[in-house]
């Protein structure tokens, strides 16, 4: 009978008739199944079933005992009122649906509720009238449909005030269910199933999009997760995080697709908001000059953390240092086990350290640091350690310049109060000679006395103007005004000059040798300065040797002249050697001079381009070396003329220049038109006309020039004329432009914008090679 519990009195009625009609009974059989059996089938029925008269006495209780829900016996109740039976509410209720049916003549229903031993139950009362007295009274409890019906509305009032969307749709995409957000947000106010899911502007799409979506979520498995993007009314991004499933309907047989939406919108403004700070505080941190580092003494100090500038100084790359310990990327040992020290002695005192320290980087440089260490803390774990380090190397090592330069500035000051005690001194010796045998000049006896006189005048004569010059030098190479004249000459005729100056002037028993192994060796120039570096050379050693020889002379090495002045005087202590070269030293306080000769001569040699050196020993003698170039392209334009003032009757060489700018014109014409006969050119095509009827000594040509470009005016001049110096110049340099001019045939290759300093140099050596051809 379980299956018939929850149908109505009109559904087992018309049960009843099917079961009729299969056995074969007609309708107005006096052998009807419902009359033979209608006891039966009302006892079945679990309902309890009355009969009431109109003042609701209950006359018969029609169903089984069983069915008797009112807390009272069923042979009690009968003949009873219902409001001895019921409360006052349960009873208002049931007498006014009892009242309605009499006054009506239709059946009707209503609700009533029975507490029995602190239990209440929800029924249904429906009530029909059988006839003028009386009416049938059906009561059915309805306490678990009650209790499902509010857990339902309690579950339909989440889902309609819940932030997410909830909907559903079938799959062809119509829509079958939708909560009260996505109503709102879609303006949904008709029946949802005239409506497909694609449709809708969130979804924005194509019944073969919808399908395609379809697929995807199939092919998840069933559940297919994706995030919607979308513009709201006022323009602002909006995101949304879907999730759908597809779920089988037992009840209507079919697939659903169920879709839940939410708003992850300020999730994901959020996000990039703390993505754009992280990527600001990174940025800081890789852009500060300082080291940053972060240790996990929970890992074996290793590092989570490390910035750009630690990596730049250290030479250790971030992706290296990162979750690696000291011992593992530091080369040198001894600095990882005093940063361990450093790391253990932070955590057993837990209060912050500051201290100077140095290391050595990748490329073996000692780097000095000022370190700050200290502790923080973190949940269930170590604390970590934090690390801010200043490279102070550039400041130390300013520090230590600075040290030296006040040592250096005091020894000056000394030695130029030094210089200025001992110029007195040497400017007084030989003017006091000067005069004073000036004096006894004319008062000699004989021609002898006469002659030593003049000869003691003149002696001195020189000795004094030796100093005078040697302190004006020393003041132009400060001032930076020293001149040099360069030009070709021979170091044969200069050597043999300087040997036959110096000769009769050294000490009895010193004697003086040229060692003269080459001919004729011709080199580019100043000649008065190469003679005043070996003059000061000569004489510094005739101070110092009393016996034996000094000699000189030269090698050539390459395109170098390797000079030497050796003696066998009494050589200069090691601690000296050093000084040597610097201004205002003496070796001996007691010898003539000014202690400027070897200085002078460093500065003039380093100015023609080449290097001073000496080496010593005590008791047996001093070498000194210098080397200069053999051609010096450094060709001051005052001295450009010097050597083409033998091309010609007009002493100047005839120099094309195709330039095609003006100013860059003049620049070139101020510094060469004293030393050049210039011819201009303002077009490729003319560089080449002008060079066949000019036939110029050297050309300097603009790369980038109108109508033809100066490499192809330089390649065509190369059909003319094979070795006529070509020097190009270009305002534009890129990397392959030198390799190009020299290609097109070019000796030379300038940069704008250009110097004076940068022409001479060129075009020095232009002379060079037209002097040797």
């Amino acid at each position: 009978m379980s299956r018939y519990d929850d149908s109505s009195r009109e559904e087992l009625i018309r049960r009843i008739e099917e079961l009729e009609r299969q056995l074969g009974l007609e309708a107005g059989s006096t052998e009807r199944f419902r009359e033979r059996y209608a006891c039966k089938i009302l006892d079945s029925i679990p309902d309890m079933l009355t009969v009431l008269d109109r003042r609701g006495q209950l006359v018969e209780l029609v169903s089984s005992d069983e069915t008797n829900h009112v807390g009272a016996p069923s042979s009690e109740i009968v003949g009873q009122n219902i409001r001895e039976m019921l409360s006052p509410e349960a009873y208002h209720n049931v007498r006014n649906n009892l009242e309605n049916v009499f006054a009506t003549g239709y059946g009707s229903s209503s609700h009533h509720d029975i507490t029995l031993e602190g239990i209440t139950h929800n029924y249904e009362n429906r009530i029909f009238p059988l006839d003028s007295e009386h009416a049938l009274c059906i009561c059915r409890d309805i306490t678990d449909a009650e209790v499902a019906k509010h857990e339902l509305e309690m579950v339909k009032y989440a889902l309609n005030n819940v932030d997410e969307e909830i909907y559903a749709c079938d799959l062809d995409g119509t829509m079958e269910y939708a909560n009260e957000q996505y109503r709102l947000r879609h303006n949904i106010t008709d029946e949802l199933s005239g409506h497909k899911v694609y449709e809708f502007w969130s979804f924005k799409g194509t019944k073969q999009q919808w399908e395609d979506r379809l697929r995807k979520i199939r092919r998840d498995g069933g559940s297919h997760k994706y995030t919607v993007r979308f513009k709201d009314g006022q323009g602002r991004i909006m995101a949304w995080d879907v999730v759908a499933y597809i779920i089988y309907d037992h009840f209507k047989e079919r697939e659903i697709v169920w879709f839940f939406g939410r708003d992850v919108t300020l999730r994901i403004e959020h996000e990039n908001k703390v993505k754009e700070m992280n990527s600001i505080l990174d940025s800081i941190l890789n852009n500060i000059p300082v080291y940053l580092f972060v240790k996990d003494p929970g890992n074996d100090f290793r590092y989570l953390y490390w910035n750009r500038a630690f990596a730049e100084y250290s030479g250790i790359p971030v992706e290296k240092a990162i979750g690696h310990t000291d011992s593992e990327i530091f080369p040198n040992p001894k600095d990882a086990e005093h940063f361990r020290r450093d790391d253990l002695e932070l955590l057993r005192t837990g209060e912050r350290v500051t201290f100077v320290e140095e290391y050595v980087n990748t490329a073996g440089e000692t780097r000095i640091v000022n370190t700050s260490k200290s502790l923080v803390p973190v949940e269930n774990r170590l604390p970590l350690i934090i690390g801010v380090s200043w490279d102070i190397t550039d400041l130390k090592n300013a520090e230590l310049e600075i040290v030296e330069a006040r040592i250096r500035a005091e020894e000056s000051d000394k030695l130029k109060s030094a210089f200025l005690a001992n110029m007195s001194h040497e400017i007084r010796t030989p003017l006091n000679a000067i005069v004073g045998f000036a004096k006894l000049i004319g008062s000699a006896e004989t021609e002898e006395e006469k002659e030593q006189y003049a000869e003691i005048i003149d002696t001195n004569s020189d000795l004094l103007l030796q100093l005078i010059n040697d302190i004006l030098d020393i003041s132009k190479i400060e001032a930076g005004t020293l001149e040099f004249k360069f030009k070709p000459m021979n170091l044969n005729e200069l050597c043999r000059s300087e040997y036959e100056v110096h000769k009769t002037r050294l000490k009895p028993g010193v004697e003086l040798v040229f060692e003269e192994k080459y001919e004729n060796v011709q080199i580019v120039c100043d000649q008065n300065r190469l003679a005043q570096v070996i003059t000061n050379l000569v004489n510094n050693a005739a101070k110092f040797t009393e016996s034996g020889s000094i000699r000189f002379g030269f090698d050539i090495c390459g395109d170098h002249i390797e000079f030497y002045v050796q003696d066998s005087g009494v050589g200069i202590p090691p601690e000296k050697v050093r000084t040597i070269f610097d201004r205002f030293v003496k070796l001996n306080d007691f010898a003539s001079g000014t202690g400027l000769g070897l200085a002078i001569s460093k500065m003039i040699v380093e100015r023609i381009g080449g290097t001073i050196g000496v080496e010593s020993e005590v008791g047996k003698g001093t070498r000194f070396c210098f080397s200069i170039p053999m051609e010096h392209r450094d060709l001051p334009a005052e001295d450009a003329g010097a050597a083409p003032g033998e091309k010609g009757s007009s002493g100047r060489w005839t120099l094309l220049v195709g330039e095609d700018s003006d100013p860059s014109f003049r620049l070139i014409e101020a510094v060469l038109s004293r030393s050049f006969r210039l011819v201009r050119a303002v077009t490729g095509a003319e560089v080449v006309e002008q060079f066949e009827r000019v036939r110029p000594d050297a050309v300097l040509i603009d790369v980038r020039l109108p109508v033809m470009d100066g490499l192809e005016a330089t390649r065509r001049i190369r059909v003319m004329s094979p070795d006529v110096p070509i020097v190009a110049m270009s305002a534009y340099s890129y990397a392959n432009d030198a390799g190009l001019a020299k290609e097109a045939g070019c000796n030379d290759f300038l940069i704008k914008p250009l110097s004076q300093y940068s022409l001479n140099k060129a075009l020095n050596s232009v002379l060079v090679d037209l002097k040797k051809a």
